[in-house]
């Protein structure tokens, strides 16, 4: 005996409900892979290689639990089957408990992870850039788009190891003699014309007492970066927050619909 009148309608909403989770599902592993091949991310800088991609595989997994999750609601739902329900009402509260504790971990800890995402930008323009080609690549990409240079500023590349490189690599010129004309050099990607290769070479070359060439970016990238990620943040807190409310009322409508099937079931028997 099939359900009917408003637990009819109860059972369309958990299936609608599920099939969200089931395209949730897709959409996040989907996200994550991309994430994972994408050399130029802009959260790949801000993190070690090695957490980025435990991060990376942990949301992939995530997203294969969500599709799961959605495939047994809307299976449960669409046969009535009171086991298939209580398995779909488990693995949700089981996800809304994680996201809860995941969400109150990343709020109270928000600075911790602002300090890191400093650390990490500096320790990049100070070691890594020019002598690494995975992040040297992302974090051109990094001041391309965001239109930015260095870590506070372009000042911070008189000091970085890219620099001491460029020395060692110059054909032609003494080592004594290029450290005694006390210059520096700012990577292209801090041009602001990089249409004009010339004029972004030349204004790349700076005294160590000049001052920045106004075709080269004038702020540094950690602020553009707070700035992006704060936006995306808040785009990330509305979806998370949409997820949760969807997930509790997923709850309530699984629950009532399993006793719904069972009262039916006994009425059968």
């Amino acid at each position: 005996m099939a359900l009917s009148g408003c637990y009819a309608l109860l059972k369309y909403l958990v299936v609608i409900i599920n099939f969200i989770f089931f395209l949730a599902g897709i959409a996040v592993v989907s996200v994550g892979i991309w994430m994972l091949t994408d050399s130029t991310m802009y959260v790949q800088v801000v993190q070690d290689d090695a957490n980025f991609h435990t991060g990376i595989y942990i949301m992939i997994a995530a997203g294969a639990l969500m599709f799961i999750v959605g495939f047994l609601g809307c299976c449960g739902a669409l046969r009535e089957s009171p086991c298939m329900l209580v398995t779909f009402f488990s693995f949700l509260l089981f996800i809304l408990v994680v996201e809860v504790a995941a969400g109150c971990w990343v709020y109270t800890n928000r600075d911790e992870l602002e300090n890191m995402l400093q650390e990490h930008v500096k320790r990049t323009v100070a070691n890594d850039y020019g002598t690494n080609e995975y992040r040297t690549k992302t974090f051109d990409t990094i001041q391309k788009h965001l239109k930015c240079c260095g870590a506070t500023g372009p000042r911070d590349w008189s000091t970085a190891r890219y620099n001491q490189v460029n020395r060692k690599s110059d054909k032609g010129v003494d080592m004594a003699l290029s450290s005694t004309l006390q210059t520096y050099k700012l990577p292209l990607s801090c041009c602001s014309l990089p249409t004009s290769p010339q004029i972004c070479d030349d204004g790349s070359r700076i005294g160590i007492s000049a001052n920045i060439p106004v075709v080269m970016y004038q702020h540094g990238c950690i602020g553009k970066l707070k700035e992006v990620l704060s936006e995306h943040m808040i785009i990330a807190w509305a979806l998370l927050i949409t997820i949760a409310v969807l997930e509790i009322i997923g709850l309530i409508f699984s629950l009532v619909l399993c006793c719904a099937v069972r009262s039916v079931d006994r009425y059968k028997s």
